[in-house]
């Protein structure tokens, strides 16, 4: 419990750190690290086409 400087009420509390966590954890159970460079055969195929590596 700690007093919110905002509504002055004594309210439960959560640290930054376990936000944070919570945090931590949604992005690793729902995003995925994609490349941030094409392949090399995306890199062909975009210099060949109308081929687009954001897409």
């Amino acid at each position: 419990m700690a007093h919110c400087s905002f509504c002055r009420k004594h309210l439960k509390t959560i640290s930054l750190e376990q936000v944070a966590d919570i945090f931590d954890k949604v992005f690793e159970e729902n995003f995925v690290r994609t490349e941030d460079e094409p392949t090399d055969m995306e890199y062909m195929m975009s210099r060949e086409s109308d081929y687009s590596h954001a897409d």
